[in-house]
């Protein structure tokens, strides 16, 4: 017959001769068992097998119990617990002091002196109020998770004369 046919009568027949399929999803199956002396021969045989006690043998659920009763050995680690610890916290030092290499703010570079120039005329006007300290703006604020609005690596440290005139220059416009 028809392999795929056989192999759905096969996953049913179980089900059938339990007495859980309906009539009706039953006849196509039994329709099959009628034509088919494979499928017939496999129903016999479930058949069979239901209908034959199996004997339990003497003593197994005794030796179930027993075996159920017998709690399992606590697994040992090979390392004795205080070396376990001091290699943990090994390990967490390294990866705490790799992570604060990694976001530490880079060490300013040797900057050579600026030719000596003529000093900057002082500002006029409503620039001349109140001098800007550069360094509280990069602070970050009180409660903030990162480092402020600047919290990559580069510093006003980092920044020539010019191009901190010119910083505030842009901030005062």
């Amino acid at each position: 017959m028809n392999s795929a046919t056989c192999e759905r009568v096969r996953d049913q027949l179980p089900d059938m001769l339990a007495g859980r399929l309906t009539l009706e999803a039953a006849q196509p199956v039994l329709a099959h068992l009628a034509a088919c002396a494979e499928c017939a021969e496999e129903a016999r045989l479930i058949r069979m097998l239901r209908q034959e006690a199996v004997p339990v043998p003497a003593g197994l659920e005794a030796r179930i119990r027993a075996a159920a009763a017998v709690r399992p050995a606590r697994w040992r680690f090979a390392v004795p617990r205080p070396a376990l610890i001091a290699a943990t916290i090994g390990a967490a030092l390294l990866g705490g002091a790799t992570l604060l290499r990694q976001y530490r703010a880079p060490a300013p570079a040797a900057q050579a002196p600026a030719p000596a120039a003529a000093p900057a005329p002082a500002p006029v006007g409503p620039t001349a109020a109140a001098p800007v300290d550069a360094r509280a703006l990069m602070q970050p604020l009180p409660g903030s998770v990162d480092g402020g609005p600047f919290s990559s690596s580069a510093s006003l440290d980092d920044l020539s004369v010019e191009e901190l005139q010119t910083l505030l220059k842009e901030m005062q416009s």
